[in-house]
């Protein structure tokens, strides 16, 4: 009749809602520093309690951050699309100069696991590919070897490795 997944998914479902209708009617109204607000739905209950399970399944990343990230960066300009000219990997703030010649950026995630397995850190980075003419792509924080990883065609793009920008004709 009823897998038994299922019917752990919709016990866990039913205890969610027991301890948020249990916390919301026991609790003060007002809000203070660091404590959600009471206004707080079940779904953010909910889904804030998964993602706090889910890191405890999080495989640690193999390798060394800056490994990731260049191995990424890699794997996009291999698989590039005919107008790609730079694949871009990056970690923090960036901006382009032309957001029309701009892939859409996906997100790669870089696990850091410490103490019994538990994670500590998720880098995220920003990968995205560029193309010209007259495009250009910069970044607002400082880069390094773990934040940045990118591959140009040489012979359309320059690389600026003081400032870190790349620029396309």
């Amino acid at each position: 009749m009823y897998s038994l997944k299922s019917l752990l998914v919709l016990l866990v479902a039913s205890l969610s809602v027991a301890i948020v209708a249990a916390r919301s009617s026991s609790g003060s109204r007002g809000s203070s520093f660091g404590s959600r607000s009471s206004g707080s739905s079940f779904g953010e209950a909910f889904w804030q309690g998964a993602y706090s399970w889910d890191t405890y399944h999080w495989p640690k990343t193999p390798g060394s951050k800056s490994q990731f990230v260049a191995d990424n960066a890699a794997k996009m300009w291999k698989n590039r699309p005919a107008q790609a000219q730079a694949a871009i990997c990056f970690n923090g703030s960036w901006r382009v100069k032309n957001p029309d010649q701009v892939s859409p950026a996906m997100t790669v995630t870089y696990f850091v696991k410490k103490n019994l397995g538990l994670t500590k850190k998720a880098l995220m980075y920003d990968c995205l590919y560029i193309w010209g003419p007259n495009q250009s792509w910069w970044s607002w924080d400082d880069a390094d070897d773990d934040k940045m990883a990118h591959v140009i065609d040489d012979s359309k793009c320059t690389y600026n490795s003081t400032t870190w920008d790349i620029d396309c004709i």
